[in-house]
Order: C-alpha cells, then structure tokens, then sequence
C-alpha cells in the first residue's frame, strides 16, 4: 500500500479561504442576492439569536442552518463546521462582545477616575 497526499483536502484555512486571511461574503455564493440577503437578513437575525446566549459562547452550526434555512428555505445551503457560513457568523458575532466588554471596562475605568479627581482625594499629600 503506497501512502499519497490527497491534493483536493485543504491543509490550512487560508487556502480554505482562497488564500484570504478570513472569509467574505463571496465564499457564500457568487450571487449577490445571496451575499445581500446575508448581510441584510441573516446577519440580524444571528445577532438577535446571540444576544440569548452567554457573551463568550458563540452560535453553534444547528442555530446558524435553522438562520440560513429561514432566510434562503430550508436545504438550499448547508452550514458546515469549517465553512463560510458558520465562519462569517462568528466573525460578525464574537468582535461585537469583545469591543462592547472593553469598552464598558473603560467607562466604568473613566467614570471612577472622574469621581476620583471630583473629590479631591488625589490632592491630598
């Protein structure tokens, strides 16, 4: 039995990307009524369906066909583990948490330090 490297297998997600760093709407379909319809109904409806999960957790590949399943009808476009659909969601969805916990850390981090220097307390010696 002779072992070869099967060439049709990706080895790395950027050639799964067609050599992009991460996937674009283009990976879906080269029909733009897709590609809009991606942006213009499942991209809110995945936002709505992730504000009901913990902020770390991310949609799994059921929650995301059921989404693509409304929004194209149900079997015209299979999620995959290692596909786009699944890819795109989770960049559109995880960042969002990501900036809104950093960014109420430093509010939180600018309002104590206002009230700090409103005291008076660092002018004491």
């Amino acid at each position: 039995m002779k072992v070869e490297e099967n060439p049709t297998v990706p080895r790395k997600l950027k050639e799964m990307h067609d050599g992009n760093e991460k996937w674009k709407l283009k990976h879906l379909s080269n029909d733009t009524n897709v590609q809009a319809l991606f942006t213009e109904k499942v991209a809110p409806l995945a936002h709505k369906k992730a504000a009901t999960l913990d902020p770390w957790s991310n949609l799994n590949i059921d929650e995301v066909q059921a989404i693509v399943d409304q929004v194209y009808g149900a079997g015209k476009f299979e999620v995959k583990e290692d596909g786009p659909w699944l890819g795109l969601v989770c960049i559109m969805v995880q960042p969002k948490f990501i900036y809104l916990t950093l960014d109420s850390g430093h509010c939180s981090f600018a309002r104590l330090a206002k009230q700090y220097c409103e005291q008076g307390i660092g002018n004491r010696r």
